[in-house]
Order: C-alpha cells, then sequence, then structure tokens
C-alpha cells in the first residue's frame, strides 16, 4: 500500500490483474458512481491484453426514484464501451433493519449463482473503503480478521471475488474520468450520515484530517499490514496443526482444549474459510465458545448466521452449509436401473437391467417405529436407533434413504443390509448404491461405510 494516492490507468489495473489468478471471464460490478466506472472503463481500454470475456452487472435496489435513470446511464455507457451488462433488481424493504447488509447478500448471492471456477467477479472498492472497514471495524471491537479489512481476492461459490483497485483512492479514480470527460452518477444517499459508513466518511475523517491530513492513507496502510499478519497467522495455524484438519466439514472440539479466546477464535475462523463458510460476527462466535465451555459432549450447542451454522455433536464441531437437508421423498420401486430421489439427495442405484418384482418395493425416509433385522435369526432392532449409532446426525437422519420391501426395512443408506436382501441382490447380481449430491451426505455415507467394513 503507497504512503499517497497511486496514479490510476488502464495499465495500473492490468498490473493489478496479473496478481490475480488467470480468469476466462470478469464480471464487473457496475453502479454507475465514479469507482465503479473506472473500473469499467479501464478494463474495456485493456481488452486486447486481457485474454477474457468482460461483462458487467448493473443492479437495481429500487430504492431511489432515479434507479430506472441510473440504469440507462450504465446501459448507454456500456452500448459506448462494447460490453455486455446484465440489469437485475434486488427485493428490498425501504427502511428494514440491516437494510445495507441484505442489500450486500443478495448481490453477492445472485453473483455466486451465474459464475464458475474461471469467473472472476470485480468490485470497485478503494483504498478509501479499506480505511473506513478498518476505523468501522475497530469500533466494533473486531478481532484480526476485521481490522485486516477488506481482503483483495476470496472465494464465491464456484468462483473468485477480487477487488484490484484496493491501492487507489477515490479522488485518483474521479480524476482518472475528468480528464477524458466522463460523467458518473452520484448517489445522494451516500450524504445520509444514519448509515455508520456515510457518517465515518462524511464527518469523522475530515474532522480528523484537519490534525492529520493523511488519516486516510494511513489507516490504508495499516490495514495492509493487518492483512499480512493475519495471511502469516493462516500459514502458521495449518503448519501447528494438519491442513487436513481444516479441509473437512467436522472439527474436533478437543483441538479447542485449553485454549484463550483469542487463540481459538483463530482456529475456528481458519476452519470456516477453508470450508468456503462466510465471516462470523465476533460476539457470536465467542458466545458460541463460553456455550461450548459450559456443555458436555451431548450437549446442543448451535451458533447459526447468514443461513449457516455450527453444532455440536459426539465431540465433533460440524458445518452445516446454507442449504438445507431435503427429507428423502417417499416413492415407489418397480425395478428401474435407477431412480432419483431429488436434488441434494442424488439418486439410487440398483442395476444395469430392469427387475421384475413381486413385492412391493419403496425408499423413503425413516418410518417412526420401523424395525431392522441386522443379522440372520438376530432380533428386529429399532430403525431410529441404528442409525444413531451409526453416527448420522440428527439435521441429516431424514435424508437417508431407506429401502422398504413390504412395510420391512431391506436397507438403510447403502450401509446396511438385511441378510434376506444382500442374499436377493446377490442372486440377482445386483450392486445396490447411493449416489448422494451433497458433500455432507456424502462424509456421512463415506464414514458409515467405514464403519460397516470394520464392524
Amino acid at each position: 500500500m503507497p504512503s499517497k494516492a497511486a496514479t490510476f490507468s488502464s495499465r495500473a489495473l492490468l498490473k493489478q490483474l496479473r496478481r490475480f489468478p488467470a480468469a476466462r471471464r470478469y464480471l464487473i460490478g457496475m453502479s454507475g458512481g465514479a469507482d465503479s466506472t473506472a473500473l469499467l472503463v479501464a478494463m474495456a481500454r485493456q481488452t486486447d491484453s486481457i485474454d477474457a470475456s468482460i461483462e458487467a452487472v448493473h443492479f437495481d435496489h429500487g430504492l431511489n426514484s432515479q434507479s430506472t435513470s441510473w440504469q440507462r446511464h450504465c446501459e448507454e455507457l456500456c452500448q459506448q464501451l462494447g460490453l455486455p451488462l446484465t440489469c437485475h433488481s434486488l427485493d428490498l424493504s425501504p427502511g428494514s433493519p440491516d437494510l445495507e447488509n441484505n442489500a450486500r447478500n443478495q448481490r453477492y448471492q445472485w453473483v455466486e449463482s451465474q459464475i464458475d471456477q474461471d469467473t472472476i467477479y470485480l468490485t470497485a472498492h478503494n483504498a478509501d473503503d479499506r480505511a473506513e472497514t478498518l476505523l468501522l471495524n475497530a469500533l466494533r471491537g473486531s478481532g484480526l480478521e476485521g481490522m485486516a479489512s477488506i481482503p483483495e481476492i476470496r472465494p464465491l461459490g464456484k468462483g473468485q471475488v477480487a477487488r484490484p483497485l484496493l491501492g487507489f483512492f477515490h479522488e485518483e479514480l474521479a480524476r482518472y474520468l475528468e480528464t477524458r470527460e466522463i460523467t458518473w452518477i452520484e448517489d445522494p444517499s451516500n450524504q445520509e450520515n444514519h448509515q455508520d459508513r456515510n457518517f465515518i466518511r462524511n464527518e469523522i475523517f475530515p474532522a480528523l484530517e484537519l490534525r492529520w491530513p493523511a488519516t486516510r492513507q494511513s489507516l490504508a496502510h495499516t490495514s495492509e499490514h493487518l492483512r499480512g499478519a493475519n495471511n502469516l497467522l493462516r500459514e502458521l495455524l495449518t503448519q501447528h496443526y494438519e491442513l487436513s484438519l481444516f479441509d473437512q466439514g467436522q472439527l474436533p472440539l478437543g483441538i479447542l482444549d485449553n485454549k484463550d479466546d483469542v487463540t481459538a477464535t483463530h482456529v475456528v475462523r481458519e476452519w470456516l474459510r477453508r470450508n468456503k463458510a462466510p465471516p462470523v460476527p465476533e460476539t457470536r462466535l465467542l458466545e458460541f465458545l463460553d456455550q461450548l465451555r459450559a456443555s458436555t459432549t451431548q450437549s446442543r450447542c448451535e451458533m447459526s448466521w447468514q443461513g449457516w451454522a455450527v453444532r455440536l455433536f459426539r465431540g465433533d464441531l460440524w458445518l452445516l452449509s446454507a442449504t438445507n437437508f431435503p427429507q428423502c421423498p417417499q416413492m415407489r420401486w418397480q425395478g428401474d436401473a435407477q431412480l432419483n430421489l431429488g436434488p441434494g439427495l442424488g439418486t439410487i442405484l440398483f442395476g444395469k437391467e430392469k427387475q421384475n418384482l413381486n413385492a412391493k418395493w419403496t425408499i423413503g425416509p425413516r418410518q417412526p417405529g420401523a424395525a431392522v433385522q441386522l443379522h440372520p435369526d438376530g432380533p428386529d432392532r429399532k430403525l431410529k436407533k441404528v442409525i444413531s449409532e451409526q453416527g448420522v446426525p440428527p439435521w441429516q437422519r431424514m435424508s437417508v434413504p431407506v429401502l422398504y420391501r413390504n412395510g420391512s426395512v431391506m436397507a438403510i443408506g447403502d450401509w446396511q443390509f438385511a441378510p434376506i436382501f444382500s442374499s436377493w441382490t446377490q442372486k440377482h447380481g445386483l450392486e445396490y448404491r447411493w449416489v448422494p449430491e451433497m458433500t455432507e451426505l456424502r462424509d456421512t455415507q463415506a464414514r458409515c461405510l467405514e464403519l460397516a467394513v470394520h464392524a
């Protein structure tokens, strides 16, 4: 981070882009303001040097009477630059609490649904944003991750989101447009000081700069130092613990034993980051750590944020993605070689040829009171207890497909079979397999299969 504003140009932008992984497609967030306009114009001037498609997206928040003209402004500019533009309207309620965060979440959710592993979404966050975020998070009592402010690049779904303008201040970006006689939109809501960020930008910074003129530059520079320290800490964590430990959806609770709050939060945050979960608020995480210390491994502790959750189950912390676990549908098997269970649950594979059945076969979730015979001449056991003993988390149990023949349990997932069903599949040359789509269900399946092998 330079101590003074760096000169912005399309070549300077290209230099920043080359620090990021290669992409086949760049999608630019285009609000119509000076920062995103400078980013868009500079990208358009480097099309011959960028071996990737360049597109733009404009989000209509629907909160200002001028939003239609703002969209038209973006459309006309993109047409002049020869860049395709997609416009998407957000579903926001004026005056609702946490409006800014809701708008940001909707934007990123839409982008995440539109990009793949070869796409980088570019936003126009600049050095002023970095300085403002540092001060704002410091006032909120944030930890190192928050104090490190805005990262240059991070995962977003299958793709990534990057901020190539973090080394440039708004003043320099506006000057770039003025020298080229390019106009931009001034959003009047930026002057409304009821928003914390606007209050810092419009009131706090000008007051600080009367005494310390380089306030923004200094804070942005400090933010860069903190980002480096945070990255170093991540490297040290992965050296101290096995890297594979952080790349799994479960984290052993014992890893947090005798750790103070600062160390424990860093460990949990690194685990969440590697599993592509959004950052959790500091207060929420500290409250969760207090719950864990006061609980037993049988206690039900949970931390939820932005549709994600961490739950304690059998001595491990389990990360649940924003996707809910669907219940296995009740379906009739009529002998087909495969049966589609629906999104997330995947497919049941029976064999290559259609079977002629002489009984009623169904697949569905665990039925209340259902029992299963696990060994020849052995007693029937409650299905609920068997699934629990196999270590299937409570929130996944209704997702596990159970195969019934004339109402009797034949298979649990594809790891536990009644003896009569094993004999039947061998006789007919079938290999009964469940192929779930959800990563969490595949992980559970792998554990249960391993348990069944060693049983």
